[in-house]
């Protein structure tokens, strides 16, 4: 059902982990989503517009605009955290734009046997034989580092920096993730060759998974029904989930959660 050629990323493969129904709604069926996925709607846009936003700024902060330009535009915005958020960045992380080989904002994608494997590096850096990866997030709580680690986030960027033709099979790999509403906490990631060499193996065996179904079936797991955009395909509830950041749900593991112990 997968076509030759087909694009995944760490979304779509987090989406088939999480449901592979969801998968073959959002990603196949390329259906619009009707259903609500968080009580407070308002609450979740004005979040999701926020960080897109800082990432705007940041990115346009990095390649050289008008410093004094963006803080006057994010001042006069309507929303007063992104103007901190974007002075924590430049305080703690404005040295970035200083390197003389880096990307921001920018997707790569790597041949993964007969698939694409992409990710859009908020920064990317080649500089004394490392390669360092910067992500960052407005997260409300502050991440758990085995969460992160474990991430596919961090699985698919690694590996798509890796097999990118960025740097020599020599080179460090080094991704950190760091928090706006926590400007101090840096979690930062090297794999050794071993560790990348699980990543990639673990995502191949996963995108081929993926590839040799024939039927996607619905999670037996009733909170990720709660929080899914899609569940009034499934009649698996009209009613949304408490407010959640994207990245909390996303990484949620089966073990966690509550099994459905029928579909009445």
């Amino acid at each position: 059902m997968i076509s030759e050629g087909f694009t995944f990323s760490q979304s779509s493969l987090q989406s088939y982990l999480n449901c592979p129904r969801q998968f073959e709604l959002r990603y196949l069926q390329k259906l619009a989503w009707p259903a609500q996925k968080y009580a407070d709607a308002e609450k979740y846009e004005l979040d999701l517009a926020a960080g897109q936003c800082l990432h705007q700024a940041i990115q346009r902060y990095l390649l050289g605009f008008d410093e004094g330009l963006i803080v006057e535009r994010l001042q006069t915005g309507k929303d007063p955290r992104i103007p901190i958020w974007f002075s924590n960045f430049r305080t703690r992380l404005g040295h970035l734009k200083e390197k003389p080989d880096f990307i921001a904002e920018v997707p790569v994608a790597i041949l993964f046997g007969q698939y694409w494997l992409t990710a859009k590096f908020d920064y990317l850096c080649l500089e004394n034989g490392q390669t360092s990866i910067y992500d960052w997030k407005t997260s409300a709580k502050k991440p758990g580092r085995t969460q992160l680690q474990e991430s596919m986030q961090t699985k698919v960027y690694l590996t798509v920096a890796h097999q990118s033709g960025q740097g020599s099979d020599n080179e460090t790999q080094t991704i950190r993730y760091w928090e706006a509403n926590f400007p101090d906490l840096e979690l930062a990631f090297a794999p050794d060759e071993k560790a990348l060499g699980r990543y990639e193996n673990e995502l191949k065996a996963l995108i081929n998974e993926v590839a040799a179904q024939t039927e996607f079936p619905m999670t037996k797991s009733i909170q990720r029904c709660v929080y899914c955009k899609y569940r009034s395909y499934c009649n698996r509830g009209a009613i949304a989930g408490e407010s959640a950041s994207d990245e909390a749900f996303e990484q949620m593991v089966a073990g966690e959660i509550e099994e459905i112990k029928s579909e009445s």
